[in-house]
């Protein structure tokens, strides 16, 4: 009897541990990214002006026109002085909402710069705040820029 009761103890301590192993090794697929409450202020909103960013070592500058961004409306995406990537991409999704993600890929001008076009979707909320997050293909290349925008 002592022996099933062991065997049995084992085989719970196996059990747990292969499902620990489990739910933390797999990437977390599909988890909703966490909604910030509070909208502090930017230190840079790429919605009033264009930021620079220190990257790699690097001045990154990166700009959104035209200003005013309105919902709705199409917006340039220019990035320069960032090194050469073969697949990168933006994706731009909201901080205190969840809205989905837009994303596009950049195309590389002839002088290195990064462009795009990309159109927001609209939203309920007064103020709505977005991150415009690089990537290279499915990676983060761990650059991104925060900017509101006012609902009308």
């Amino acid at each position: 009897m002592k022996k099933y009761i062991v065997l049995f103890g084992f085989l719970v301590v196996f059990v747990g541990l292969f499902f620990a192993y489990n739910n933390y090794q797999k990437p977390k697929q599909g988890i909703k990214r966490e909604l910030i409450t509070e909208l502090l202020p930017l230190e840079c909103d790429l919605a009033k002006n264009p930021c620079e960013y220190d990257f790699n070592g690097k001045k990154i500058l990166i700009d959104i026109t035209p200003r005013p961004i309105y919902m709705l409306e199409e917006l340039t995406i220019k990035i320069k002085n960032l090194d050469k990537y073969e697949h990168l991409n933006t994706q731009i999704y909201g901080l205190n909402m969840y809205m989905g993600t837009i994303s596009d890929e950049f195309e590389r001008m002839e002088n290195g710069d990064y462009e795009t076009k990309v159109l927001l979707s609209t939203c309920q909320t007064k103020i709505m705040r977005f991150r415009l997050e690089l990537f290279d293909g499915e990676k983060s290349i761990g650059l991104f820029g925060d900017f509101d925008v006012i609902s009308e």
